[in-house]
């Protein structure tokens, strides 16, 4: 089997979003990677804690970007940079 990792359980966790499942459980996420779910709190606390990883996964670009263009974008990049959350986020994954 494969090592079980962040990574891992992130990619578990963001193909149940992608595929419609309503709520990403631990169990759901452990049962996808054939797991028992107590295996995963290893590497989250909870289930919050695994939400913020994936929120955080979804807009690291956006945060890549803002850092590339300094603390402070111009008022011209602002637009771009919201249009870019938009993309980046579907409505699935911002509930």
């Amino acid at each position: 089997a494969p090592l079980l990792n962040r990574e891992r359980i992130l990619s578990a966790a963001m193909h149940l979003v992608s595929v419609g499942t309503s709520d990403v459980s631990m169990r759901a996420v452990a049962s996808a990677l054939g797991i028992n779910a107590m295996a995963l709190y290893h590497y989250f606390r909870d289930k919050q804690a695994l939400r913020d990883a994936m929120v955080e996964q979804t807009f690291a670009p956006l945060y890549s970007m803002h850092h590339r263009l300094g603390k402070q974008p111009t008022v011209e990049l602002r637009p771009r940079l919201l249009a870019n959350a938009i993309c980046i986020a579907p409505p699935k994954r911002c509930r």
